[in-house]
């Protein structure tokens, strides 16, 4: 059943962690949450979601145009450590994200922003909870077009090598008989092309043993966005699994086709040892950047439209909901992890409320607007309001509403407010 550590009926302001132990008893019986295979719109935080106007970690507000959160996670990081973390909000308009994350107990609470604003030229804006810092690690978007890197592959629960497609890039692939014919091929042997970021994923390879044998027969033909075609071999493979080798290392072969024909390029693309590195390459340039995959745990997608959020699956991460009841709802994240503040909070009432409700508090400036928004028990958006202060308060009709707890969002000047609201006829 749903979680519910606070019933009281108070207003509060949310600004932090609960000083009480979140239960992880049996968490490893959860329900992993993992990123797409096909787009890099649906990270983990997205799993959960129905559709707009719910994202997974958060719901769309239609009159701030932010996205607010209502969702607590559980994340266990590659140290063995267990965190809570609330995606608090995006402010859609400024393209930053409000986070905050502390040890299961609420302690050790780090309180953080996301601007996504300041690396427009990005795909993501990479973050590390174990370092408490963000990470500047992939190049511009238009200086790559395939990333060489380890995913989970959702199909087999399991983490494979492979590379995987930046936006506004294609790929069609074409399965020679032979070595030969894959040699040889032209753009006329295939003509459907995708854009899923897996398409190439690890089809390159076959596993014998423990060695990953590259696929002779495999031929990519890569649209850039930019509209050049390229094709795409990959030639050999040098295990990375060896401690003090220096390898992990892929070859590939280029050729441009379109717009003009080109010689063949063959380049090295070094994930060194345990395949740590990712490695950002371009059709044009080769290998334009490489990056250490340990050095990020969660990825803010930097694009302003966008809600995506990814986790770091493949370093010994895990990511669930909490609670864990999937198929009744999640609940806000005040109701599991809430903290007054000594701002002076006035009153609601009447509370239990048949009908109308007046929400009062004296820090309001007087005749602003108050945007409202309201979430049932099973964290389901059911009433989304603007209101104009009368005086240092406002007036909402629940008349509608069924008989039941209900969590109200408020937000006046930039800062947000909770309460919790009986409603009972």
């Amino acid at each position: 059943m749903t979680r519910k550590l606070l019933l009281s009926l108070v207003l509060v302001m949310a600004i932090g962690l609960a000083k009480a132990q979140m239960n992880t008893a049996g968490y490893e019986t959860w329900r992993p949450l993992y990123n797409s295979m096909v787009t890099w719109e649906d990270g983990a935080f997205n799993m959960n979601q129905i559709g707009h106007p719910d994202y997974g970690w958060g719901v769309y507000n239609g009159l701030s145009h932010d996205i607010e959160g209502d969702s607590i996670y559980l994340i266990k990081l590659p140290n063995g450590s267990l965190k809570q973390l609330f995606i608090e909000a995006k402010l859609s308009s400024s393209n930053i994200y409000k986070f905050r994350y502390a040890d299961v107990t609420g302690e050790n609470e780090v309180i953080e922003e996301a601007r996504c604003v300041d690396y427009p030229d990005r795909l993501f804006l990479y973050y590390s909870l174990q370092n408490k810092a963000f990470v500047d690690r992939d190049p511009a978007k238009t200086d790559w077009d395939i990333v060489l890197t380890k995913y989970t592959d959702t199909t087999i629960n399991y983490t494979v090598t492979g590379f995987l497609l930046n936006e506004g890039s294609l790929v069609s692939v074409y399965h020679a008989p032979n070595s030969t014919a894959a040699l040889n091929s032209t753009i006329n042997d295939t003509t459907v092309f995708k854009k899923d970021i897996t398409v190439i994923g690890n089809s390159w390879n076959k596993v014998s043993g423990f060695s990953i044998i590259p696929l002779d027969t495999m031929v990519y033909f890569v649209k850039t966005a930019s509209k050049s075609v390229y094709k795409l071999r990959t030639t050999f493979f040098e295990s990375g699994s060896t401690a003090g080798t220096g390898k992990g290392r892929v070859g590939v072969a280029v050729q441009m086709l379109l717009p003009t024909l080109g010689e063949i390029v063959k380049d090295t693309l070094v994930m060194g040892n345990g395949y740590a590195n990712d490695v950002y390459f371009s059709m044009a340039q080769g290998v334009t950047k490489t990056s250490p995959r340990t050095a990020w745990d969660i990825a803010f997608k930097a694009n302003k439209y966008s809600a995506s959020i990814f986790l770091n699956t493949t370093m010994n991460t895990s990511l669930y909901t909490y609670p864990k009841s999937f198929g009744e709802g999640i609940s806000a994240w005040e109701s599991l992890a809430i903290r007054q503040n000594t701002i002076d909070l006035t009153s609601i009432y009447p509370n239990p409320v048949s009908d109308n409700v007046r929400f009062n508090n004296k820090d309001w400036k007087q005749n602003s607007e108050v945007l409202f928004s309201v979430y049932n028990s099973a964290g389901k958006l059911v009433l989304n309001q603007s209101h104009t202060l009368d005086g240092t308060g406002f007036v909402s009709n629940f008349s509608q509403l069924a008989n039941g707890i209900y969590h109200a969002r408020m937000m006046n000047n930039g800062v947000y407010y909770s309460a919790k609201v009986l409603v009972n006829k």
